[in-house]
């Protein structure tokens, strides 16, 4: 049921966010689509060393509580540090995925919204490690508590900001979706953070070696590197398989929509 709701929500707002732009301007509809490639591009790393969490961080037989935390840690700062390059790369050079995937006409405001969405990589990154180590660690509804808080915060401020009962003074744009977009994002990677974070303060109270500080190391990520280079091999084929079958079709349809 948590795996359910946590894939359900994100699909029907991805619905939802596209009828909102169409009441905005049907032309821009196609910009939408840039979310969802970022998507499919930073799922390669997300799915590396997050997938082998379940099998290190997941060992409670050879591997004390404390240990797996640790893990925890280095798979969230180096995930993230991933998704962070990515997103510095996509801020200084959002000309390449739009050329790519948008229409003429409407690449000059792409860019804007290619650089609000490039953000994705580092807060999809985040959500990637924390879903998958609190799972590990017996906790699988924090995936549902992202995507119920971001599905929440982004109906509400959709209704507020960009719906034709929208309250703001302005006309609402679709820099004005990607901005809620990027709010919503961002607000359900810290509300995951601090769930987390109350968590493992509760958990590591109770070990007999609480006082310690929890802390990341060469060694946890050497421990983490090892499996992640078969996920990451697996996900790197099978994505690029994807992009090699769909994306002809979808620039196609994304190119015939705004024609």
């Amino acid at each position: 049921m948590f795996n359910l709701g946590a894939f359900f929500l994100p699909a029907l707002y991805s619905t939802l966010s596209k009828l909102w732009v169409a009441n905005i301007d049907s032309s821009q509809v196609v910009l939408t689509e840039i979310y969802t490639y970022i998507g499919i591009v930073a799922e390669v790393l997300n799915d590396a060393f997050p997938r082998s969490a379940w099998h290190i961080i997941g060992d409670k037989s050879t591997r004390s509580v404390r240990s797996r935390f640790n893990l925890a840690y280095t798979l969230m700062i180096v995930t993230a540090a991933q998704g962070f390059i990515l997103m510095i790369v996509f801020l200084a050079y959002p000309q390449s995925l739009a050329k790519a995937f948008v229409p003429e006409e409407v690449q000059g405001i792409s860019l804007t919204y290619v650089r609000l969405s490039s953000v994705q990589f580092l807060t999809s990154a985040t959500e990637a490690a924390l879903s998958s180590s609190t799972q590990a660690l017996d906790n699988p509804d924090v995936p549902l508590i992202f995507s119920s808080a971001k599905f929440v915060i982004n109906i509400v401020l959709d209704f507020l900001v960009i719906s034709k009962f929208h309250v703001t003074k302005q006309n609402p744009t679709i820099v004005s979706q990607a901005v809620v977009r990027l709010v919503c994002d961002i607000v359900s990677v810290v509300a995951g953070l601090l769930y987390f974070s109350l968590m493992v303060a509760r958990k590591v109270q109770k070990e007999p070696d609480g006082r310690e500080h929890l802390s990341i190391g060469f060694s946890a990520f050497m421990t983490l590197l090892k499996p992640s280079v078969y996920t990451f091999t697996e996900f790197a084929i099978r994505n690029a398989i994807y992009l090699w079958y769909m994306l002809p079709l979808g620039v196609f349809s994304i190119r015939s929509a705004g024609e």
